[in-house]
Protein backbone atom coordinates (compact mmCIF):
# COMPACT_ATOMS: atom_id res chain seq x y z
CA UNK A 1 0.00 0.00 0.00
CA UNK A 2 2.29 2.67 0.72
CA UNK A 3 3.84 2.19 -3.07
CA UNK A 4 1.20 2.44 -4.34
CA UNK A 5 -0.11 5.76 -3.01
CA UNK A 6 3.23 7.12 -4.88
CA UNK A 7 2.05 5.37 -8.27
CA UNK A 8 -1.17 7.13 -7.67
CA UNK A 9 1.35 10.69 -7.34
CA UNK A 10 2.76 9.60 -10.60
CA UNK A 11 -0.43 8.90 -12.13
CA UNK A 12 -1.83 12.32 -11.10
CA UNK A 13 1.51 14.08 -12.71
CA UNK A 14 1.00 12.27 -16.33
CA UNK A 15 -3.15 13.60 -16.07
CA UNK A 16 -2.32 17.02 -15.12
CA UNK A 17 1.23 17.09 -17.37
CA UNK A 18 -1.32 16.47 -20.31
CA UNK A 19 -4.41 18.82 -19.35
CA UNK A 20 -1.50 21.42 -19.58
CA UNK A 21 -2.17 21.57 -22.70
CA UNK A 22 -4.83 24.15 -22.74
CA UNK A 23 -2.56 26.83 -22.02
CA UNK A 24 -0.43 25.74 -24.48
CA UNK A 25 -3.08 26.92 -27.36
CA UNK A 26 -1.03 30.26 -27.53
CA UNK A 27 1.81 28.31 -29.90
CA UNK A 28 -0.76 27.71 -32.51
CA UNK A 29 -2.18 30.86 -33.45
CA UNK A 30 0.95 32.24 -35.26
CA UNK A 31 0.49 29.55 -37.64
CA UNK A 32 -3.24 30.11 -37.93
CA UNK A 33 -2.82 33.55 -38.41
CA UNK A 34 -1.02 32.51 -41.12
CA UNK A 35 -3.52 30.81 -42.35
CA UNK A 36 -5.74 33.21 -42.24
CA UNK A 37 -7.44 33.17 -39.29
CA UNK A 38 -8.33 36.29 -37.51
CA UNK A 39 -6.72 37.36 -33.85
CA UNK A 40 -10.68 37.08 -33.01
CA UNK A 41 -11.34 33.51 -34.01
CA UNK A 42 -7.88 32.27 -31.98
CA UNK A 43 -9.34 33.70 -29.31
CA UNK A 44 -12.66 32.07 -29.52
CA UNK A 45 -11.16 28.80 -29.79
CA UNK A 46 -9.36 29.60 -26.39
CA UNK A 47 -12.67 31.19 -24.50
CA UNK A 48 -14.50 27.81 -25.91
CA UNK A 49 -11.63 26.21 -24.18
CA UNK A 50 -11.78 27.51 -20.97
CA UNK A 51 -15.47 27.86 -20.63
CA UNK A 52 -16.17 23.88 -21.40
CA UNK A 53 -12.61 23.10 -19.11
CA UNK A 54 -15.26 25.03 -16.56
CA UNK A 55 -18.61 24.02 -16.83
CA UNK A 56 -17.74 20.06 -17.08
CA UNK A 57 -14.85 20.21 -14.44
CA UNK A 58 -17.97 21.35 -12.16
CA UNK A 59 -20.43 18.36 -13.75
CA UNK A 60 -17.53 15.82 -13.40
CA UNK A 61 -17.02 17.15 -9.56
CA UNK A 62 -20.51 15.89 -9.03
CA UNK A 63 -19.82 12.51 -10.17
CA UNK A 64 -16.67 11.86 -8.81
CA UNK A 65 -17.74 9.62 -5.86
CA UNK A 66 -20.00 8.13 -8.68
CA UNK A 67 -18.55 7.15 -11.42
CA UNK A 68 -15.02 6.96 -9.74
CA UNK A 69 -11.59 8.67 -10.68
CA UNK A 70 -10.41 5.60 -12.95
CA UNK A 71 -13.47 5.78 -15.11
CA UNK A 72 -13.65 9.89 -14.84
CA UNK A 73 -9.58 9.86 -15.84
CA UNK A 74 -10.40 7.15 -18.76
CA UNK A 75 -13.21 9.26 -20.23
CA UNK A 76 -10.83 12.40 -19.51
CA UNK A 77 -8.29 10.78 -22.01
CA UNK A 78 -10.61 9.25 -25.00
CA UNK A 79 -12.50 13.01 -24.97
CA UNK A 80 -9.19 14.72 -24.80
CA UNK A 81 -7.34 12.91 -27.57
CA UNK A 82 -10.45 12.79 -29.37
CA UNK A 83 -10.94 16.56 -29.80
CA UNK A 84 -7.28 16.88 -30.74
CA UNK A 85 -7.67 14.09 -33.53
CA UNK A 86 -11.15 16.00 -35.03
CA UNK A 87 -9.32 18.81 -34.87
CA UNK A 88 -6.56 17.18 -37.08
CA UNK A 89 -9.30 15.22 -39.58
CA UNK A 90 -10.44 18.98 -40.35
CA UNK A 91 -7.05 19.65 -41.73
CA UNK A 92 -5.69 21.86 -38.86
CA UNK A 93 -6.76 25.19 -40.13
CA UNK A 94 -10.76 24.74 -40.76
CA UNK A 95 -12.30 27.01 -37.84
CA UNK A 96 -15.32 24.64 -36.73
CA UNK A 97 -13.28 21.53 -36.46
CA UNK A 98 -10.56 22.97 -34.34
CA UNK A 99 -13.01 25.42 -32.44
CA UNK A 100 -15.42 21.92 -31.68
CA UNK A 101 -12.19 19.69 -31.45
CA UNK A 102 -9.63 21.65 -29.65
CA UNK A 103 -11.92 24.13 -27.59
CA UNK A 104 -15.26 22.08 -26.85
CA UNK A 105 -14.40 18.17 -26.85
CA UNK A 106 -10.61 19.11 -25.89
CA UNK A 107 -12.06 21.73 -23.16
CA UNK A 108 -14.45 19.28 -21.64
CA UNK A 109 -11.71 16.25 -22.00
CA UNK A 110 -9.53 18.75 -20.02
CA UNK A 111 -12.28 19.58 -17.49
CA UNK A 112 -13.21 15.71 -16.73
CA UNK A 113 -10.24 15.10 -15.93
CA UNK A 114 -8.92 18.00 -13.78
CA UNK A 115 -10.71 16.49 -10.88
CA UNK A 116 -9.44 13.28 -10.43
CA UNK A 117 -5.50 14.04 -9.65
CA UNK A 118 -6.42 15.16 -6.05
CA UNK A 119 -9.30 13.28 -5.28
CA UNK A 120 -8.81 10.70 -2.46
CA UNK A 121 -5.61 9.64 -2.12
CA UNK A 122 -3.76 13.39 -1.97
CA UNK A 123 -6.24 13.81 1.70
CA UNK A 124 -5.63 10.55 2.79
CA UNK A 125 -2.41 8.80 1.52
CA UNK A 126 -0.38 11.75 2.71
CA UNK A 127 -2.10 13.44 5.63
CA UNK A 128 0.43 14.99 6.67
CA UNK A 129 1.48 16.45 3.34
CA UNK A 130 -1.58 16.86 1.31
CA UNK A 131 -0.66 20.32 0.03
CA UNK A 132 2.72 18.91 -1.09
CA UNK A 133 1.20 16.48 -3.04
CA UNK A 134 -1.64 18.68 -4.50
CA UNK A 135 0.78 20.91 -5.39
CA UNK A 136 3.33 18.24 -7.14
CA UNK A 137 0.41 17.60 -8.97
CA UNK A 138 -0.79 20.80 -9.94
CA UNK A 139 2.48 21.67 -11.07
CA UNK A 140 2.09 18.90 -13.69
CA UNK A 141 -0.54 21.32 -14.98
CA UNK A 142 1.78 24.41 -15.17
CA UNK A 143 4.49 21.99 -16.79
CA UNK A 144 2.52 20.29 -19.13
CA UNK A 145 1.34 23.78 -20.81
CA UNK A 146 5.54 24.72 -21.23
CA UNK A 147 6.40 21.12 -22.43
CA UNK A 148 3.54 21.37 -25.18
CA UNK A 149 4.64 24.95 -26.23
CA UNK A 150 8.19 23.94 -26.49
CA UNK A 151 7.96 20.65 -28.31
CA UNK A 152 5.47 22.03 -30.64
CA UNK A 153 8.04 25.32 -31.23
CA UNK A 154 11.67 25.90 -30.36
CA UNK A 155 12.04 21.97 -28.49
CA UNK A 156 10.28 19.85 -31.31
CA UNK A 157 9.42 22.23 -34.28
CA UNK A 158 6.88 20.21 -34.91
CA UNK A 159 4.32 22.59 -36.39
CA UNK A 160 7.20 23.26 -38.65
CA UNK A 161 7.91 19.91 -39.38
CA UNK A 162 4.27 18.08 -39.57
CA UNK A 163 2.06 21.10 -39.74
CA UNK A 164 -0.93 22.04 -37.80
CA UNK A 165 -3.17 18.75 -38.22
CA UNK A 166 -0.14 16.72 -37.84
CA UNK A 167 0.97 18.04 -34.60
CA UNK A 168 -2.65 18.08 -33.61
CA UNK A 169 -2.54 14.19 -34.50
CA UNK A 170 0.32 13.87 -32.91
CA UNK A 171 -0.71 15.29 -29.40
CA UNK A 172 -3.95 14.07 -29.55
CA UNK A 173 -2.49 10.26 -29.54
CA UNK A 174 0.10 11.51 -26.49
CA UNK A 175 -2.54 13.13 -24.53
CA UNK A 176 -4.51 10.14 -24.58
CA UNK A 177 -2.09 7.55 -24.07
CA UNK A 178 -0.88 9.48 -21.07
CA UNK A 179 -3.94 10.15 -19.36
CA UNK A 180 -5.00 6.50 -20.05
CA UNK A 181 -1.67 5.53 -18.03
CA UNK A 182 -2.05 7.63 -15.19
CA UNK A 183 -5.65 6.43 -14.77
CA UNK A 184 -4.50 2.84 -14.26
CA UNK A 185 -3.34 4.10 -10.59
CA UNK A 186 -6.22 6.72 -9.87
CA UNK A 187 -8.67 4.66 -7.58
CA UNK A 188 -9.97 6.05 -4.16
CA UNK A 189 -7.98 4.21 -0.75
CA UNK A 190 -9.90 1.54 1.08
CA UNK A 191 -12.44 3.12 3.66
CA UNK A 192 -10.70 3.85 6.86
CA UNK A 193 -7.03 3.58 5.60
CA UNK A 194 -3.94 4.95 7.06
CA UNK A 195 -0.35 5.18 6.90
CA UNK A 196 1.07 2.67 8.67
CA UNK A 197 2.69 5.06 11.83
CA UNK A 198 0.57 7.78 11.44
CA UNK A 199 -0.68 9.74 14.73
CA UNK A 200 -2.90 12.02 14.41
CA UNK A 201 -2.51 15.65 15.90
CA UNK A 202 -3.69 15.27 19.92
CA UNK A 203 -4.01 11.49 18.96
CA UNK A 204 -2.42 8.68 20.69
CA UNK A 205 -2.33 4.85 18.87
CA UNK A 206 -3.85 2.20 20.10
CA UNK A 207 -2.66 -1.43 19.32
CA UNK A 208 -5.36 -3.66 17.69
CA UNK A 209 -4.89 -6.01 20.98
CA UNK A 210 -6.53 -2.71 22.88
CA UNK A 211 -9.81 -2.49 20.82
CA UNK A 212 -12.32 -4.90 22.12
CA UNK A 213 -15.30 -5.00 19.53
CA UNK A 214 -19.04 -6.60 20.60
CA UNK A 215 -22.06 -7.51 18.28
CA UNK A 216 -25.26 -8.92 17.92
CA UNK A 217 -27.37 -11.62 15.53
CA UNK A 218 -27.49 -9.08 12.74
CA UNK A 219 -23.96 -7.04 13.45
CA UNK A 220 -21.42 -9.91 14.32
CA UNK A 221 -18.13 -8.93 16.27
CA UNK A 222 -15.88 -8.22 13.47
CA UNK A 223 -14.04 -5.01 13.12
CA UNK A 224 -15.38 -2.23 11.26
CA UNK A 225 -13.68 0.28 9.33
CA UNK A 226 -12.17 3.11 11.95
CA UNK A 227 -11.88 6.69 11.41
CA UNK A 228 -10.02 9.29 13.70
CA UNK A 229 -12.47 12.34 13.96
CA UNK A 230 -12.11 15.06 16.57
CA UNK A 231 -10.19 13.43 18.99
CA UNK A 232 -12.10 10.04 18.93
CA UNK A 233 -12.70 6.62 17.92
CA UNK A 234 -15.93 6.29 15.86
CA UNK A 235 -17.38 3.34 13.98
CA UNK A 236 -18.31 3.70 10.08
CA UNK A 237 -20.49 0.14 10.86
CA UNK A 238 -23.72 0.64 12.62
CA UNK A 239 -24.90 -1.07 15.18
CA UNK A 240 -21.10 -1.60 16.78
CA UNK A 241 -19.91 -0.40 20.05
CA UNK A 242 -16.25 0.17 20.66
CA UNK A 243 -14.75 -0.39 24.38
CA UNK A 244 -11.70 0.45 24.83
CA UNK A 245 -11.68 -1.02 28.94
CA UNK A 246 -12.05 -4.62 27.81
CA UNK A 247 -8.84 -6.06 25.39
CA UNK A 248 -9.07 -9.29 23.93
CA UNK A 249 -10.35 -8.79 20.06
CA UNK A 250 -7.91 -7.95 17.87
CA UNK A 251 -7.84 -7.06 13.74
CA UNK A 252 -7.04 -9.73 11.33
CA UNK A 253 -4.57 -7.73 9.56
CA UNK A 254 -2.65 -5.71 12.93
CA UNK A 255 -3.50 -2.28 11.55
CA UNK A 256 -2.74 0.03 14.32
CA UNK A 257 -5.72 2.60 14.60
CA UNK A 258 -5.81 5.80 15.82
CA UNK A 259 -8.09 7.56 18.73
Amino acid sequence: MPGRRWRVVVGAVLIQFSLGAIYAWSVFTPALRDAGWSRVETQVVFSVGLASFALVMVLAGKKLTVWGPRRLAIASGVTLGAGYLLAALGGGTGFWPVLIGVGLVGGAGIGVGYVVPDSGWACVGFPTGKGMITGVAVAGFGFGALGWIKLAGGWGDLIARFGLDGTFAIYGVIFASLVLLGSAWMTFPPEGWLPDGFVAPGGRRLRHHQLHVEGDAENPPVPPHLTYLRGECRSRADGYRLDEAVSGRSFDDGRDVLC
